[in-house]
């Protein structure tokens, strides 16, 4: 891999993106989004240079951040349908409805375990799927997600129950039907009691050498867009019974001040989660593994200096635009791209929040709340203050670091390349770059052919060839 050229093709193309933003007379929007290729190099690019930092420093922040939401929201119920939750940040995603629920502990056993059954804490409201990916997790808690199994290949079996041992389903003979529609199975359902035995099993009709079938990249794509593990009927239901009759925008304004409280009480239990997050990511390390954020912002402020920018919030915009908003806000809305995690409709929700709330830290310019205001804005609206002044801190820090210069800058490179190698999986980058070059091969064939310096190297031919090999091999 080399690294060296990506960085001078990176500094080459971002040169030429900021001319072009200064000649429309916008570079306010320069790096808002990630659609040219300098801005999708940017990107990887930086991945690559604080892989380290995410590692050693801010990981372990959002991971416990994504766990505290994760066990916020599970402390209460959680619609398997509509996805909404009685705790939430989100109004989008709170459970308007009263529902009841009952805590329940359950001991759970599986056919892989041979020590004393594990304690579990589920919901007498849960229905079955979500009682067993509680039990799933329960039992493979320090296993990664995907090589876990999955909730579609086992089966929740209540051990010496009251008609001996019984096999829970989301749906079967027993299920409540009102005015049409299925009331999914609930352990209330069952009348399953608080410390009631029971065995995760595989499904008799699939049976892997290991007595489980480990869940794959499909299952838990398929467990994140839906909890429900069984083919069922579409009129199906689990906490709230839909109204066809009624308007589903009801008194949306009412419902925010009624349910305010809630969210507060839920975004004070993960306050200090955010606060510790934040925090990591504003606070610069002092070793070298942020030398390339301020190689980069050296290289803005050249930049500007080089046009005659002097508006400050220009580059402000700019360094947000190229770091916190393109790669901090997706990688705190995304846990799952740097864990082997699964990520609920309900925690999406939750991470979306506060990626908002990382955004709106990034602006220099004050909110302007009233009593119209989302609930999403006035839930962390005493906090923002306190994190653009961490923002601010943040970029003072930086630019009070010593300058990181090309050869130190590549000598750096060279040693994330090094580190990186083993991990560095080049056949799902060649076959992602090809994937890009087949949607402008024609543009890509022209300009290589008008330009004289590859005319020479003839790099036309070259392309059209490893093109034509890429096709052979299916890669495209």
């Amino acid at each position: 891999m080399n690294v060296l050229l990506a960085l001078k093709i990176l500094k080459l193309l971002l040169s030429e993106l900021i001319d072009r933003s200064v000649e429309r007379k916008h570079p306010k929007l320069m790096l808002r989004r990630t659609e040219s290729v300098v801005e999708k190099l940017l990107t990887n690019w930086l991945a690559m240079c604080l892989y380290d930092y995410v590692k050693s420093h801010a990981g372990k922040a959002l991971f416990m951040l994504y766990k505290a939401i994760k066990h916020q929201t599970e402390k209460g119920p959680i619609d398997a349908i509509t996805s909404d939750a009685r705790y939430s940040l989100s109004e989008d995603r709170l459970l308007r409805e009263k529902t009841e629920a009952k805590a329940l502990t359950v001991y759970l056993i599986s056919n892989q375990q041979t020590v004393d059954p594990i304690c579990c804490h589920m919901l007498d409201s849960d229905i079955i799927s979500q009682a067993k990916e509680k039990g799933l997790d329960a039992i493979y808690m320090n296993t990664p997600f995907s090589h876990r199994p999955s909730i579609e290949d086992i089966d929740l079996e209540w051990l010496s129950g009251p008609n001996g041992d019984l096999i829970l389903r989301d749906e079967d003979a027993s299920t409540e039907v009102v005015r049409g529609w299925k009331k999914l199975n609930t352990l209330a359902h069952y009348r399953v009691p608080d410390g009631a035995t029971m065995a995760l099993i595989a499904r008799h009709i699939k049976v892997a050498s290991n007595g489980f079938s480990t869940g794959s990249s499909k299952s838990s794509l398929n467990i994140s867009r839906n909890i429900l593990a069984v083919e069922r009927n579409s009129k199906s239901f689990h906490l709230v019974l839909p109204d066809e009759g009624q308007n589903i925008g009801r008194s949306q304004k009412v419902v925010s001040e009624i349910f305010l409280t809630r969210l507060l009480a839920t975004k004070c239990t993960l306050q200090q989660y955010v606060d510790d997050l934040f925090s990591v990511i504003l606070t610069p390390d002092t070793s070298s593994t942020l030398s390339a954020v301020k190689y980069l912002f050296d290289f803005l402020d050249a930049s500007a200096h080089h046009h005659g920018i002097t508006d400050q919030e220009v580059l402000h915009t700019w360094k947000c635009n190229s770091l916190l908003l393109r790669f901090w806000v997706n990688i705190i809305k995304n846990p799952e791209f740097v864990f082997d995690i699964h990520k609920s409709p309900i925690v999406d929700s939750c991470l979306s929040i506060i990626a908002q709330t990382f955004m709106d830290s990034c602006s220099i310019h004050d909110q302007r709340l009233g009593k119209d205001s989302p609930s999403t804005k006035l839930l962390y609206a005493k906090d923002i203050p306190r994190y653009r002044h961490l923002v601010n801190q943040f970029y003072k820090s930086i630019n009070d670091m010593p300058p990181v210069d090309d050869s130190h800058m590549s000598h750096l490179m060279k040693e994330q390349s090094k580190t990186s190698e083993a991990i560095f999986n080049r056949k799902f980058a060649l076959q992602e770059l090809f994937k890009y070059t087949k949607q402008y091969n024609l543009e890509l064939l022209e300009a290589l052919e008008d330009n004289p310096n590859t005319q020479n190297d003839q790099l036309s031919k070259a392309f059209a060839k490893a093109s034509a090999s890429m096709e052979s091999l299916n890669y495209l």
